[in-house]
């Protein structure tokens, strides 16, 4: 349990099967690797950051309050770990990897940068929430880039950056106002 101030983690995060770790409301920020076959207890305020050169993530059905991906190149889910995020998900440099996973966001996604889906037919961004959500991202020309990104929201999602989707949109429920910005559909999406 963090109990006092932010844990910077210069290394790898292992959760053992029996063992938990609870955030206490507080962010954590790591460069390494991080594995749950425990239990990882997120709080309502907190951001847990990936902030490394290359990362990955392992451990099914994480929750997460905030997840902001920071690295120097990449993160990448591994085989079987869907995670779940249940405020904002923020790609703020390097890619967000999928894995074939589900990354399920039940509030706004932030992208600066990629995600990209390791299978075009399974796996992506989920976005569930109960409210709009927001698609954005740096403000600039420069797309935000998706590879698999499902709408699953009757109140829908609202584009304030340009988007292109490499792999699959799919509307399951609700709509996606594009307002005055760009969408794209890859050639290749299904």
């Amino acid at each position: 349990i963090l109990n006092i101030n932010t844990l910077l983690l210069n290394g790898d995060l292992n959760i053992n099967q029996y063992a938990t770790f609870n955030t206490n409301n507080l962010n954590l920020s790591l460069t390494g690797n991080f594995t749950n076959n425990g239990i990882f207890t997120s709080g309502t305020t907190d951001v847990t950051t990936f902030n490394g050169v290359t990362q990955a993530l392992v451990g099914n059905n994480t929750t997460f309050c905030n997840l902001a991906i920071n690295p120097a190149t990449s993160v990448t889910l591994q085989a079987s770990s869907n995670i779940n995020v249940n405020k904002e998900l923020r790609i703020l440099s390097g890619n967000l990897i999928d894995g074939g996973n589900i990354i399920t966001v039940k509030g706004n996604l932030i992208n600066y940068t990629a995600h990209i889906s390791s299978n075009a037919a399974s796996g992506g961004i989920l976005l569930q929430g109960t409210l709009n959500q927001v698609i954005s991202g740096n403000g600039s020309a420069t797309p935000a880039y998706f590879g698999r990104l499902e709408i699953d929201n009757g109140a829908g999602a609202l584009l304030q950056q340009d988007v292109t989707i490499n792999n699959a949109l799919t509307l399951t429920s609700g709509s996606v106002n594009i307002d005055d910005q760009l969408l794209t559909i890859g050639t290749n999406a299904v």
